[in-house]
């Protein structure tokens, strides 16, 4: 297994500023991503025909068996949020990159570099990486006691247990939101 990198969770406190500070660059799709669990490849490779806001889901992923094709719920504090890039898109993904005259595909490393920025503004810049909203989001799931096969299931991470994989049958769509409620 190769050596992975420590990645910080955002503490509550800088939560809590980036929800103050809601207008500023990408903010939102950074607390999108920290209420999701999306690796941020896959956040930005959502396409609008994949939100459901009516049912609060939106369906993606990749890199893995799991990960793929994934429906997750959209946690009811972030509904606003994903209303409003929804809204904002008129073409055929949920997010770009706004800040030239004309919208063009938000790559990683325009996301990348639209983070740091949101990092610069709060001094955040030797704390947190892109990946960080997603440690956040699992993080705060376990402290909230979210159930490890719903976790799993949001995440896109292999359920190996037995019993869960082979004889647990459940309303996804509802029971994934009602523990994601949880956070």
């Amino acid at each position: 297994e190769r050596k992975r990198k420590d990645k910080t969770p955002f503490s509550q406190e800088h939560e809590d500023y980036l929800w103050k500070d809601i207008d500023f660059g990408y903010t939102k799709m950074v607390l999108i991503n920290i209420y999701t669990g999306w690796r941020p490849e896959e956040m930005l490779e959502l396409e609008k025909k994949n939100i459901d806001l009516e049912n609060m889901t939106m369906t993606g992923g990749m890199k893995t068996d799991a990960g793929y094709d994934r429906t997750i719920p959209i946690h009811p504090k972030i509904l606003p949020l994903v209303e409003y890039y929804y809204n904002l898109s008129d073409g055929e993904m949920l997010f770009y990159d706004y800040s030239k005259v004309k919208p063009s595909t938000m790559t990683y490393d325009k996301y990348r570099g639209r983070f740091r920025k949101i990092l610069e503004r709060h001094g955040w810049e030797d704390i947190y990486t892109p990946s960080c909203p997603r440690h956040t989001f699992s993080t705060k799931a376990k402290k909230e006691h979210m159930d490890e096969y719903a976790r799993k299931k949001i995440m896109g991470h292999a359920v190996t247990d037995v019993t869960d994989k082979h004889y647990t049958h459940l309303g996804m769509n509802e029971y994934l939101m009602e523990e994601i409620k949880k956070i």
